[in-house]
């Protein structure tokens, strides 16, 4: 695997090249002119010294044409750099989602598991969540999301195939937060980072809170108030 300085060699490549070549093309220039002016006013000289003239104007033909094939050859080599350049992004790039969900050994705990699906490790990442649907219920978990760790300052790698888990609320206590409103609201938890090669990445979780709340306990669930029966 090559790192990304790189492929920026062709670039600068195409560029020297147009910096070496420019002068001289400037000089076959003045000299084009020079010739043609000189055969323009003097069209019987030239007979003469046809060999020598063809010469010159062979010699200086050349040069624009070594200069387009030389930068031909340049766009092509970069333009297979960028596509390997791609391709291998491709091949490391990280893929992160979030959700929320019991904890798996004690369910009446709430974690956020931030999973790397991509194939390639995310480093330097940085987490942050905000409400879409404002609910008391999603600005509560938002609010309850921010004593996490992984939340406040993010996390130095994450591999391939990788999961974070971290317990940071209870049903019940998170539900007290915003009672009695409903276990409802639409969250987006964004997460920004890098690949390997020092690329940004970033991607975005929309999260759904009543289908957390479908998720809660029954133990930990309110109970339902008996109906009062009606006597005729």
């Amino acid at each position: 695997m090559q790192p990304a300085h790189v492929f920026r060699r062709p670039y600068l490549m195409h560029t020297r090249l147009q910096q070496w070549f420019a002068p001289i093309l400037y000089i076959v220039l003045f000299f084009t002119g020079f010739l043609a002016a000189f055969l323009w006013f003097n069209p019987r000289d030239y007979l003469q010294n046809l060999a020598a003239t063809l010469t010159a104007v062979a010699a200086l033909a050349l040069v624009p044409l070594a200069y387009f094939f030389a930068r031909l050859s340049l766009q092509h080599r970069a333009q297979t750099s960028r596509y390997l350049e791609t391709l291998q992004q491709e091949h490391v790039r990280p893929v992160l989602h979030a959700v929320l969900r019991p904890a798996a050994d004690q369910p009446h705990l709430i974690e956020l598991a931030l999973s790397n699906h991509g194939k390639g490790s995310a480093h330097a990442v940085r987490l942050s969540a905000e409400p879409v649907a404002a609910t008391p219920a999603a600005e509560a978990v938002v609010a309850s999301l921010q004593s996490l760790s992984a939340v406040a300052g993010g996390l130095d790698i994450l591999a391939a195939g990788e999961t974070y888990g971290g317990v940071f609320t209870d049903f019940d206590i998170l539900a007290a937060r915003f009672a009695p409103a409903p276990f409802n609201g639409i969250i987006k938890i964004s997460a920004e980072y890098q690949d390997c090669f020092g690329n940004l990445c970033a991607t975005e979780s929309v999260l759904d809170i009543s289908a957390l709340g479908a998720l809660r306990p029954a133990a930990h669930a309110p109970a339902r108030k008996p109906r009062k029966k009606l006597l005729y």
